[in-house]
């Protein structure tokens, strides 16, 4: 294991894509605040706030639900895909290294890549919020942190996913394509089940012959299993408009993507062992 993991950061450092994670994550952190100030501050270039709160930096972490995903999916490809497609994976294989630890090694890179880049985006956040504006409330809460740790488990979600898809579809590019193509597909399919359960039961109308209103069964109603089945999906997606941390449980979004980190993670350490490379 220790040669996998040897071989695996040597390949990230040698590379320098802790530097490019670093870059981009500050860029991209500064963008995210900017974006913010802009729409929820309604504030023009340069001006700064005259005060933040707990709330700011919420709203900054929560919008790397849709930020995070996208990233991890180019690492990842970039680091696990270019692995795959060079075909440098075969040297690791003819050297006696068991590609269950080739697997794990990639994992844990890319994992630790994610929570990186996350670290840094929210230092930045929590930076700027404190000492930029002229007045500041910002102080690290339960609340806080368990928004933190709620995304950053969703992110490790994505980050096994990805891994998963580089290792087993043919190119990293078909790989890159479905990884990038998933998230817009989770937000889309997310929308689309609550407006199906936002459909009332029954509907009123007014009857032509004695003009009262009455009412009737909606035929478009979701019921039974089906609706318990969107109302799970509903409830378990970051992607739905109730996402919303609960300072007394541990929320239903980080327990789901909890359990696809650890699924995905197993299927792929099961299922590598079977793979043959050429």
């Amino acid at each position: 294991m220790s040669r996998a993991l040897k071989s695996a950061f040597f390949r990230f450092f040698r590379t320098g894509l802790w530097i490019k994670i670093m870059i981009f994550s500050v860029v991209l952190g500064l963008f995210v605040i900017f974006q913010t100030c802009s729409s929820d501050l309604m504030l023009y270039m340069f001006k700064r706030p005259r005060f933040l709160s707990n709330s700011f930096v919420m709203t900054c972490i929560l919008k790397l639900v849709y930020i995070m995903p996208f990233a991890t999916a180019i690492f990842s490809a970039m680091f696990t895909g270019n692995d795959i497609s060079f075909r440098t994976i075969n040297n690791k294989i003819s050297t006696g290294i068991s590609r269950v630890y080739i697997y794990l090694a990639d994992l844990i890179v890319t994992v630790l890549s994610s929570l990186f880049s996350l670290f840094i985006m929210t230092g930045i956040f929590f930076l700027f919020a404190k000492f930029v504006p002229v007045k500041s409330d910002v102080r690290i809460s339960s609340f806080l942190l368990g928004i933190f740790s709620q995304v950053l488990v969703i992110s490790l979600a994505f980050a096994s996913l990805y891994t998963l898809l580089q290792f087993f579809l043919s190119t990293k590019l078909l790989a890159l394509i479905v990884s990038l193509l998933m998230i817009p597909c989770l937000m889309f399919g997310t929308i689309f089940i609550q407006s199906q359960l936002d459909e009332p039961y029954r509907y009123s109308y007014v009857d032509e012959e004695t003009g009262e209103v009455a009412w009737k069964e909606n035929p478009d109603y979701v019921g039974g299993t089906a609706r318990k089945i969107f109302t799970f999906i509903s409830e378990t997606s970051p992607y739905s408009y109730e996402f919303i941390v609960n300072e007394n449980s541990f929320p239903q979004e980080a327990i789901a993507a909890g359990t696809i980190f650890a699924l995905s993670s197993a299927a792929g350490l099961i299922a590598i062992g079977k793979k043959e490379y050429q």
